[in-house]
This record gives structure tokens, sequence and C-alpha cells, in this order.
């Protein structure tokens, strides 16, 4: 089973239409499915922008469960979570 995204270069497909900004109206139309599913969409322009983002909502006092999130993990959040106690 593989570790990390640097494991599954050989096992998933490459697709690089995956690193393009959606436009506009796809952004708009993802964001209204979800709020309308209860979802709280935060957009952000940077990494920096995303972990203060999901950092300043978490209550103090709380664990914190990431499911192994690929998308925390590239932003930076796991190695924010690793740095230490956060209260």
């Amino acid at each position: 089973m593989p570790n990390s995204n640097a494991d599954l270069k050989d096992i998933v497909p490459y697709t690089a239409s995956l690193d393009e900004v959606p436009a506009e109206t796809e952004l708009s139309e993802t964001v209204a499915n979800l709020e309308e599913h209860g979802f709280t969409v935060v957009i952000t322009d940077t990494a920096d922008e995303a972990v203060e983002a999901i950092r300043s909502r978490i209550p103090a006092g709380t664990s914190v469960m990431t499911g192994h999130s690929n998308t925390l993990e590239e932003i930076g959040f796991m190695e924010y979570l690793m740095e230490g106690d956060h209260g």
C-alpha cells in the first residue's frame, strides 16, 4: 500500500487537467452544490491561507482527525499539526 503521493505516481495515471484552476462558473457551481448539502466553503488563494483558514476554525481543546487527506498534506496542514502542542 502506498504511503505518500510520490508512491502513487507509478500506480495512478497523471491527468494534467487536474492541475488547472477551474473556470469561475465551475467554481461557483461547485460551491453552490456543496453549500446546498450543508458544507461551509472557504476559498483561498494560497496554501498558507488555507492552513490559516482551517487552523482558525478549530476550537481550543479539540482533537483533529485528518483521515489521511492528501490535500491537507499538500497544503502543509499535516506539518502544522506535527509541530507540537496547539491547545
